[in-house]
């Protein structure tokens, strides 16, 4: 097994180790009905993000925030866009020179699939709308939280810092 194969394999197993995909899922359950969000622009979505612990940093080319963070020779990056009134959420962690991760949406489905082999879920990767700000400041903080479990969850785990 390549080292890639085996983080990537321990990467997983430490996302169902906190429930990811069912939090995700759940999160996602509870904002399924939502209206989209007329006139809302990039400030809104920048004042969003400031109030929140983190820096993000606007990348314009390719429409998204994104917020770095080094531990361990281990660098935990959280990419938030908002395209069309929803809130897409990506992580990814740069370990022993390989990157790993992928949409919060995607994920929790290849959790998931870890869990049931035949797991489906419609739609396949979705995305959390947002119906007002307040909805939107809710969905950035569940967002950064999952984050920040993740993130917690890697760096306490022995064989992944070795």
């Amino acid at each position: 097994m390549t080292v890639q194969n085996k983080l990537s394999s321990k990467f997983y197993e430490l996302l169902a180790g906190i429930n990811f995909e069912k939090r995700y899922y759940e999160y996602y359950e509870n904002c399924r009905g939502r209206e989209k969000m007329a006139g809302y622009n990039r400030q809104d979505c920048e004042a969003v993000l400031a109030s929140t612990s983190l820096e993000f940093k606007y990348y314009k080319k390719e429409n998204f925030f994104s917020h770095k963070q080094v531990y361990k020779k281990n660098e935990f990056i959280l990419n938030v866009a908002f395209p069309y009134s929803t809130v897409e959420l990506i992580f990814s962690v740069k370990a022993k020179d390989e990157v790993i991760g992928g949409p919060f949406s995607l994920l929790a489905r290849q959790v998931a699939q870890l869990r049931e082999p035949n797991f489906e879920y419609s739609p396949p990767y979705p995305k959390i709308r947002f119906s007002n700000l307040d909805e939107l400041q809710e969905a950035v903080k569940f967002g950064i939280s999952l984050f920040e479990d993740v993130k917690q969850v890697i760096l306490s785990d022995n064989d992944w810092n070795d």
